[in-house]
C-alpha cells in the first residue's frame, strides 16, 4: 500500500527531488582519520560499512557518528580495544557497497559489523525487489568475509519528518521509506547474528543539521547507543 501511495504522488514529487538535487545543500565527511583504536583490553575488530550516516556527513570528526558512538560504548561496556575502520560514502547504495566497497575490506575478519544503506536507494528511485536482493547479497557476502561477526543494520529513518523535503515529496518518501525498512526488518529476521535498530524520531531541528537531512550528533549518539546495545546483547547471546 505504502509503495502505490508513492507511486500515486510521484508525478508531483518528481520535480520537487530534481529540484533539491540541484539545490540542497553538500556535505562532507569530516577529514580525519577512517580508522583506531577505542579502549583497552582484549582486542575486538569492528567495521562500518554504508552511507553518508557511516561515513560521518555532517560531523566534525567520526567519533560523534554513529559508528564512532557505537564504538565507545561497545569499548566502555565490555571493556575491550575496540579496532574500528569505516568503509563507505555519501550518496552509496546498496549496489556501490557490493561493487566499491566490500572487495577492499581488510583482510581480517571482524567481529562486529554495522551497516548502513537504503536512503539513498529510495531517493535514487531503486525498486524495492531490487534493494531487498541487494541487501541480501550484502549481508551474504559480509557472512562470507567474517563468518563469526554480528552484524548490526541500521533501520530506515522516518523520512517524512525530513525538514529539507516540501511536501508532498515529504510524505511520499516516508511512504517508501517505511517499505524498505519493513523489508529490510524481515529479511533480517531471517538471519543468525544479524540485528536490526530502528530508526526512530520526530521532526524537532535538533535533531538534524543544519541541512535537514542528516542526523545532528545528539541523534547519532543516541542510534550509536542503541546500536552498541543491540550488538553487545547479540555478542554475549
Amino acid at each position: 500500500m505504502r509503495n502505490l501511495i508513492f507511486w500515486g504522488l510521484f508525478p508531483f514529487a518528481l520535480p520537487q527531488a530534481i529540484h533539491l538535487k540541484r539545490t540542497a545543500p553538500r556535505y562532507r565527511p569530516p577529514g580525519c582519520a577512517t580508522n583506531g583504536v577505542v579502549g583497552s583490553g582484549d582486542r575486538l575488530r569492528l567495521f562500518g560499512i554504508g552511507d553518508s550516516v557511516v561515513a560521518g556527513v555532517g560531523m566534525d570528526v567520526l567519533r560523534d557518528a554513529l559508528v564512532g558512538q557505537a564504538t565507545l560504548e561497545i569499548a566502555q561496556q565490555l571493556d575491550r580495544s575496540v579496532h574500528w575502520s569505516v568503509h563507505g560514502r555519501s550518496g552509496a547504495r546498496a549496489q556501490h557497497l557490493l561493487e566499491d566497497y566490500l572487495p577492499d575490506l581488510p583482510e581480517e575478519s571482524a567481529d562486529v559489523i554495522i551497516l548502513s544503506v537504503g536512503v539513498n536507494d529510495i531517493t535514487g528511485m531503486t525498486m524495492l525487489p531490487m534493494f531487498r536482493r541487494r541487501l541480501g547479497r550484502l549481508l551474504d557476502a559480509l557472512h562470507r568475509h567474517s563468518p563469526n561477526a554480528v552484524i548490526g543494520v541500521s533501520g530506515l529513518p522516518p523520512l517524512d519528518y525530513f525538514p529539507l523535503l516540501p511536501e508532498p515529496l515529504r510524505f511520499a518518501s516516508g511512504q517508501r521509506g517505511r517499505a524498505f525498512d519493513r523489508a529490510a526488518r524481515r529479511l533480517v529476521e531471517r538471519r543468525e547474528r544479524v540485528v536490526h535498530m530502528p530508526v526512530r524520531f520526530d521532526s524537532r531541528e535538533d535533531n538534524f543539521c543544519s541541512d535537514g537531512f542528516h542526523p545532528s550528533v545528539r541523534s547519532h549518539r543516541r542510534f550509536g547507543r542503541l546500536m552498541a546495545n543491540l550488538l553487545i546483547e547479540e555478542l554475549r547471546g
